[in-house]
This record gives structure tokens, sequence and C-alpha cells, in this order.
């Protein structure tokens, strides 16, 4: 039976009672020490910027995304437990670590190398106009509607794609033997024709996301294993279809 969104969404948080304390518990960890790792980089390119400091900086954001993906996936592993009532603990979240690791850190890379590619072309352009700013002290019109056409298609194209590839983590994290190419072919098969229903259930979490701003981003300790359970669930949806059709 096809379940909607809604009812993934209540899925999610019926399975994420009991088991919100580690999960939030490794999200706050990682996303902590990431951010640490990150300073010295970001601090580097704002005190110094030149292209050898943009060469440094996006070299080491990859690397940071690709080895933060290898336990990001051990917080995936945790939801799809919680999702299938199955215990868990903590230490779920180094489980990557233990099973062919490289199959994420390739994950993570491609993933990351994905969002710069649509993320790369609005910040040149963002940084001409800045650079063109301040030296006449004026805004050229063309180098803005430039940047926001670039921004638009930017942000649609990786939307599409961030929808093809969502559940590639859940599938490396679901089978231990599933190589990481097999995952990105098994996201995209597993989500034709499913991509607006997930842009559906993640853009209705838009209020929530407001709300956790005004929260000071506290509130995303717990809106944010919120969003990742209710994915994991139209992922344990879409399973539980297919056995049903079998």
């Amino acid at each position: 039976m096809k379940k909607s969104f809604i009812h993934i969404k209540a899925d999610a948080r019926e399975s994420l009672l009991g088991n919100y304390s580690p999960i939030i518990s490794a999200t706050l960890f990682l996303a902590i020490v990431t951010t640490l790792v990150s300073v010295p980089f970001t601090r580097m390119l704002y005190a110094n910027p030149g292209i050898l400091q943009y060469i440094i900086y996006y070299a080491a954001q990859l690397l940071i995304f690709a080895l933060a993906t290898l336990f990001r996936s051990g917080i995936w592993r945790m939801h799809l437990k919680a999702a299938r009532q199955q215990p868990f603990e903590f230490k779920e979240f180094a489980f990557t670590v233990k099973s062919r690791p490289n199959r994420f850190l390739n994950a993570g890379l491609i993933l990351a190398v994905l969002s710069l590619v649509f993320q790369l072309p609005t910040e040149i352009l963002a940084s001409v106009n800045l650079a063109f700013y301040q030296k006449n002290h004026s805004l050229n019109l063309t180098f803005l509607a430039a940047l926001a056409a670039v921004a638009a298609l930017s942000l649609i194209l990786g939307i599409y794609v961030y929808l093809r590839c969502c559940l590639v983590l859940l599938f490396l994290a679901d089978h231990e033997q599933m190589e990481c190419r097999e995952a990105f072919g098994q996201s995209s098969r597993a989500m034709k024709g499913k991509k607006a229903k997930m842009f559906l259930m993640l853009f209705s979490f838009i209020g929530l996301i407001l709300l956790g701003i005004l929260t000071l981003f506290i509130g995303y300790l717990w809106i944010i294993p919120y969003m990742r359970q209710s994915i994991t669930c139209f992922y344990t949806s879409l399973n539980d279809e297919e056995a049903s059709q079998a």
C-alpha cells in the first residue's frame, strides 16, 4: 500500500519516540567536530583571499565532507533501525568504519563534488559582483541579472540531483555488500516517479526550519533528526511497496 508523505511523517515521529537521545548526540557531535575542523580553512580564506587560498579551502571542504559522510552514514543506520523498531546505541555512529568504509568515503566525495558543481558558479558570479561594487561603488545590473539567473538554475538542478541521490547513503547503510556505484543507481531507480512526493515532503518542513532559526538553531537538534527519519521512513515504505507487489 502506498503511503502519503503525511503518513510517512507520522511514522517518522512514532519511530523516533524513545530514540532521540543517541541520534541527537551523534548529530550534535558530528556538527561540532566538522565545524571545528572547517574553521581554520574558513579563517584562512577570509584573512587572505586568493586563488591558492580558494583551492585549499575547497579541497579541504571536499575532504571534510567525505570524512563526515562516513559517520553521517552511521547516523542513517540509526534511523534505519529506529524505523524498523530495532534497538541501537550511540556506538552505531561508527558502524561504517568497520563496514568497508571506502564505499561511504567514495559516496561522500561524489556528493561533495556534485554540491560544489552547483554552488561554485553562483559563488564566482557573486565574487565578481562584489569586486565590481568595491571598485566602482555601484551595482552592475547585467552582473546582477546573470547572478540571479545562474543562482536560480543552480538551485533547480541541485534540487533535482539531490532528489535522485537522496537515498544513496541509506542503501549503503542498509546493504553492507553494496558498492558505491550500485547505490547511486539504486537511488536513482527508486526515486523514479517519486521525486515530487519527496520534494513536497521536504518542503512541508519549511515552517519548522524557520522556527529552528527563531530558536537560534537549537531546535534543529530535533528538526534535523525528524527530517532524516522521514526520509528513512520514505525509503522503508518503498521497500514495503516492492514486497507487497512481489
